[in-house]
């Protein structure tokens, strides 16, 4: 899980180490239980594909993009930022 780094220090000595151990850990759940690349692609290929791109279009994938999108509607910026920061360094 862990490497060396280009400055030749094991990536387990970082400062940074548990804070990515956690980090992996809290996505495990997500990459075992997430879409098939296939379901991806197709939303891909429809943004790719669509004649009605705005600057604000968003393709969502998944059901974590989808209940996301539904806080960010509720709060402002700045709440929002708040509590995907809250999320990451959890």
């Amino acid at each position: 899980m862990f490497s060396t780094t280009t400055s030749g220090t094991n990536a387990r000595d970082s400062p940074y180490a548990n804070f990515t151990k956690k980090r992996i850990a809290g996505f495990n759940p997500r990459f075992e239980n997430g879409l098939l690349p296939i379901q991806v692609a197709k939303v891909i290929l429809e943004a790719v594909s669509s004649k009605n791109v705005s600057p604000e279009s968003r393709y969502l994938v998944g059901d974590d993009a989808f209940k996301l999108m539904e806080i960010r509607k509720s709060k402002s910026d700045k709440e929002f930022r708040r509590l995907v920061m809250e999320g990451v360094l959890k």
